[in-house]
């Protein structure tokens, strides 16, 4: 295996398009892009990322905004860094998402072009938007520019807009400079020793933060990038593309990995992975112990706690074990060039011990929001004593350990009180989760004040039990959060569901299991 890549904080100084076009320069012949078929070459992919560059260039103003609505293809991320050199702020969609969100949410997007595929006029967007058209590959179909020259933007302007789930209301456009991706990259080298031999996995669209970490850190380090679409193969196609392509780095939420472990194919698909990437949900050591049996014993898990806003805060590194055999995994331990704080409502800080609302403090957190097609500072505020720092309070609940280590006590806003006691539904869900007769579970808070209670969403192992009356598993289940739950943590209400419904970032649709539960027939445990 290569050795580590040379790297220097310089880095955060450089533009990524400049960290791409020196990996490409270095290594001409090596594939950097893999999308079923077909395989890219550095020198391939820089010849349609300056081709599409030139396109962008020619028909927007500098530092305009430029949507990519494509599906998960090898466009995408040529689309992504062509944005990026042509000096464009990048708006990344995912087209399989819903039609009506892509086309609200590029109607206040205020960009003014956007990149797709020749059939893609048949999203509704609407407005003035210029399309550029580009084939599936990522090369424009129009190529006409004979004289161009890259012209990146400051690292520290508008680069990145990522616009989240909208899973609790209306999706917010998060700005990211390219520091604060380049900051990502250089933790991700740290953390897992990339090489030019390394082979990552992107089976999600890169309108997320997890899959853009993985673009830039593939096409910095001259690793290779392999696109599998988990919404179009499968877990079964997931599996393939680990197997055959030999993954070495993976990032996976534990929503796929939970499914993909029960598969009599997931040990062989494993056996070249070095390094796993778990976050955006809470992870339970049971769920550890049933991956690890289908992992080489010299992978190292990194579990993490981030966001958009600000990714990743906290890492755990965990290795072969021996580990518990059930209860949340910590989220770990602060990582570099970010300050972290609990702090009580009140603003004061907590004591060691005690959860407190985290608040984030970094020079490589997101700019602010994207509202009417320019970044205005939303919830990011400058600190006082370094202009150049933000300051973020994220409504997430930490709480430090005796060892240093962070436990994720869950959002703040999703916490209900019921019977006088602080309850968060992610507790009740990871203890549902971990009984023999369940598949899948979600919980969540329902109602106010004195009708506040938990709505549990259970999916049977047993999917047989979905068209019977019998209440054995009800009756189970009670009898297991009777013996392990506090009274307050219980659901006052339990729906057996054929599944959970996910959004495309593999996040639960609240909206959707609130719907479900509207539509249901009362069912009490």
């Amino acid at each position: 295996m290569s050795a580590t890549i040379a790297h220097s904080e310089d880095w955060l100084d450089r533009p990524l398009f400049d960290l791409f076009a020196d990996a490409a320069a270095r290594y001409p012949d090596k594939v950097a892009l893999v999308d079923g078929p077909l395989a890219l070459s550095y020198a391939d992919v820089a010849a349609r990322v300056s081709a599409l560059a030139a396109e962008i260039a020619t028909c927007t103003a500098a530092g305009a905004a430029v949507a990519v609505l494509l599906p998960h293809v090898a466009a995408q991320p040529v689309a992504v860094m062509a944005c990026l050199a042509a000096g464009r702020v990048c708006l990344p969609l995912d087209a399989g998402a819903p039609a009506a969100r892509n086309a609200a949410v590029l109607a206040t997007s205020g960009a003014c072009a956007v990149v797709m595929l020749a059939d893609g006029h048949a999203v509704p967007f609407g407005g003035d938007l210029a399309p550029i058209i580009v084939r599936a590959d990522g090369m424009p179909v129009r190529v006409g520019v004979e004289r161009w020259s890259a012209c990146p933007a400051s690292v520290r302007a508008p680069a990145l807009v990522l616009f989240t789930s909208g899973s609790s209301g209306t999706p917010k456009g998060i700005v990211l400079n390219q520091q604060a991706m380049t900051h990502q990259v250089l933790l991700d080298i740290g953390s897992c020793g990339l090489t030019p031999e390394d082979r990552y996995l992107a089976p999600l669209s890169p309108g997320t933060i997890s899959p853009l970490r993985r673009l830039c850190a593939a096409w910095a380090t001259g690793g290779t990038l392999h696109i599998v679409d988990v919404h179009r193969t499968g877990l079964g196609g997931v599996l393939a593309c680990l197997r055959d392509q030999r993954i070495t780095i993976g990032a996976i939420f534990p929503s796929l990995l939970r499914a993909m472990v029960t598969l009599p194919a997931a040990r062989a698909a494993f056996q070249a992975l070095r390094v796993l990437r778990v976050g955006g949900e809470a992870l339970d050591w049971a769920e550890v112990n049933a991956l690890r049996p289908v992992l080489v014993e010299t992978c190292l898990i990194l579990f993490t706690y981030g966001s958009t806003e600000m990714s990743p805060v906290l890492e755990h590194r965990i290795g072969p074990g021996p580990h518990p055999q059930a209860g949340p995994v910590p989220s770990g331990w602060e990582m570099p060039r970010c300050d972290l704080a609990l702090v009580a409502p009140d603003g004061t800080p907590v004591s060691r011990g005690e959860a407190g609302e985290a608040v984030l403090r970094s020079r490589f957190m997101a700019s602010g929001h994207w509202e009417g097609g320019c970044c205005v500072p939303g919830p990011f505020r400058p600190d006082p004593a370094a202009p150049a720092w933000r300051v973020f309070h994220t409504g997430d609940l930490l709480r430090q350990r005796p060892d240093g280590a962070y436990d994720f006590m869950g959002r703040a806003d999703q916490q209900v009180k019921i019977r006088g006691a602080r309850v968060e539904p992610a507790e009740t869900e990871a203890f549902l989760r971990r009984q023999d007769a369940v598949a899948d579970a979600a919980v969540i808070a329902h109602g106010v004040g004195d009708a506040a209670n938990l709505l549990a969403f259970v999916v049977p192992a047993d999917r047989a039990l979905l068209a019977q009356s019998d209440p054995a598993l009800p009756r189970l289940l009670r009898a297991a959060m009777a013996a392990n739950l506090p009274a307050h943590q219980r659901p006052g209400r339990l729906l057996l569901i054929d599944r959970i419904p996910y959004l495309p970032s593999f996040k639960p649709d609240l909206a959707a299991l609130r719907a479900q539960a509207a539509q249901a027939p009362p069912s009490r445990l």
